[in-house]
């Protein structure tokens, strides 16, 4: 079992705490943000951090001697965040320099490059999400329905209830029981939240969703999840599913409204 990491992000941007919580959420990481100085010394003692995301924006309130020497002591990797690539006051070492706004693909190089097991960190768990989403399904394997059980259950012969969950969407095929989602005849790996979200947009493709919708539906009753939180599942469910995520053709953003599934 991979070990639990324990990330901390000093910094006041909520904006790029909203991006790293939706991305170490995924991962099943502990992300401890702190925005205020005076209480630096004495979290960082009780957090014990596998790496420290340090905001450059944050060197005026952090940059004295005490707190530069501490982290010299902690012996962990120290990974900056800088905007427009203004340059760290701090006299320290970084490990990896992230750019504001934040490249999730930037940051999951890093991340699987620096805590691996065999594989990159964020690949062994995304095969672990998949693994406990077959566990939780029981020992069914996730495969299509063929066209001559289709043609059987026409015929009033008994087969598979499954049959009866597959929905066609353009040139997607969702199968609601066994959690699998199909691009023409292709098997796209999805986490839960992943394929709740691509659920969300192919159970109503004739309207755009808005950004609030999808949080209650993927979060319910959840008060703190963001929009941030959003972006992040739609960045890796685009990664998926499109041939270039920069560009999409099938999940469209509508500006100032929400998404979109076009097919």
């Amino acid at each position: 079992m991979l070990k639990q990491l324990q990330i901390l992000f000093v910094s006041d941007n909520q904006y790029a705490a909203g991006i790293f919580k939706g991305y170490f959420h995924a991962l099943g990481c502990d992300l401890v943000t702190i925005s205020d100085g005076n209480m630096f010394l004495g979290r960082i003692n009780v957090i014990s951090p596998d790496l420290i995301i340090w905001d450059f924006g944050m060197d005026k309130g952090f940059s004295n001697q005490e707190n530069q020497k501490l982290l010299k002591q902690l012996k962990v990797p120290i990974c900056g965040l800088s905007n427009a690539h203004v340059k760290s006051q701090m006299n320290i070492e970084f490990d990896e320099i992230l750019v504001d706004p934040i490249d999730v693909v930037q940051l999951d190089k890093y991340i699987g490059g620096k805590f691996k097991r065999g594989a990159s960190f964020y690949a062994a768990r995304k095969s672990s999400d998949r693994r406990d989403s077959f566990d939780r399904r029981g020992p069914s394997n996730c495969r299509r329905t063929s066209d001559s059980e289709i043609q059987d259950k026409k015929n009033g012969s008994r087969i598979d209830k499954s049959t009866e969950l597959i929905k066609s969407v353009g040139p997607f095929q969702i199968d609601n029981q066994l959690k699998c989602v199909y691009l023409n005849n292709k098997l796209i790996s999805l986490t839960y939240k992943e394929f709740k979200l691509f659920e969300k947009l192919a159970n109503d493709i004739d309207r755009v969703i808005s950004d609030e919708e999808i949080i209650d539906y993927l979060w319910p009753g959840n008060s703190h999840a963001t929009k941030a939180d959003l972006h992040q599942y739609m960045h890796l469910l685009r990664k998926k599913i499109e041939e270039n995520p920069k560009k999409p053709i099938w999940i469209t953003t509508v500006k100032g409204f929400g998404y979109r599934l076009l097919v």
